[in-house]
């Protein structure tokens, strides 16, 4: 919130709406305005206009998974009424958002992906299995490092089970841009060294051109635009293998915006007609470490 904040003042906008369908969202008292507003399949998109036009709101960054179908559904709808979407295509949100997909899409297009399948049997060769939903993120139905048997006993449990194999070595993030025009702006890639349901609670930036390639190699073939974060693991042999992909800013993305990745300026200006050109992507000259925690608030009600 306070990096759209930024971003949003660095360029003469001074007013912050925040959405959730919850009264009780705790982010409400960090907008200068809060909708509470309908559930998103309850949201004709002509609502959705009406309310932005009353209130001149012209631009919307989705923040959750659940969200971004819908928005990438209207997004051209939208767009013609001045109102714009930092959100990728439907079929690139599909891509992300289910495993199976993704897998398929970035194998077809020559890139090492995790092998992953709908039944244990079609993995050849596999000692040690990672069991998870197909769609989704974070940790929820996740397991690691299991056996065959523990894997078939977990996967009962799961609404729609895919299976990898478990693949010993170091993870990472990556927290890309791509542009209107199709165009990759700035890759900032960041260690995962603590993680709580699936989320980076310390990560720490590093710079590796051949990960950066194959990640802007993948955020174009999936068609992603605006911030997206893909995750991969580097094995022993020091191979790079892509994971999963959220075409949205994730959790601890923060840390790529003081790396440079100035998303939200980009998606801002970009949308109006601005040349993004004029605001250049530098990299760090030292690691940055960004270690997430809760914050207390005390305010005056």
């Amino acid at each position: 919130m306070e990096a759209v904040k930024k971003a949003a003042y660095q360029l003469g906008i001074k007013k912050i709406f925040g959405g959730d369908a919850s009264a009780h969202c705790l982010a409400k008292s960090r907008v200068g305005e809060f909708w509470q507003m309908p559930r998103l399949e309850a949201l004709p998109v002509n609502a959705l206009v009406e309310y932005c036009q009353q209130h001149n709101i012209m631009f919307i960054i989705p923040t959750r998974d659940g969200e971004l179908a819908y928005f990438a559904e209207h997004k051209k709808e939208l767009a013609k009424k001045n109102i714009f979407v930092m959100v990728s295509n439907p079929t690139a949100v599909q891509h992300c958002l289910d495993k199976v997909a993704f897998y398929d899409a970035l194998k077809t297009d020559g890139l090492t992906v995790v092998e992953t399948a709908l039944k244990m049997y079609e993995l050849k060769d596999v000692n040690s299995y990672v069991i998870k939903e197909r769609n989704g993120a974070g940790s929820r139905g996740l397991l690691l490092n299991a056996s065959k048997a523990e894997a078939m006993t977990f996967a009962k449990d799961l609404n729609q089970p895919i299976f990898q194999p478990f693949i010993e070595g170091k993870e990472f993030s990556a927290d890309v841009y791509v542009t209107k025009n199709k165009e990759v702006k700035g890759v900032v890639l960041r260690w995962r060294e603590v993680v709580v349901n699936g989320e980076s609670k310390k990560t720490t930036t590093f710079q590796n051109k051949e990960i950066e390639n194959t990640i802007s190699q993948a955020a174009l073939s999936l068609g992603l635009y605006g911030h997206a974060v893909l995750q991969g693991i580097v094995d022993k042999n020091k191979r790079v293998y892509l994971i999963e992909a959220n075409c949205r800013f994730g959790g601890a993305s923060t840390l790529s915006l003081a790396a440079g990745l100035n998303s939200f300026v980009w998606f801002i200006a970009e949308s109006v007609g601005g040349d993004i050109n004029q605001f250049k992507f530098v990299h760090p000259q030292r690691p940055l470490t960004m270690i997430k925690g809760e914050m207390d608030i005390v305010f005056v009600d």
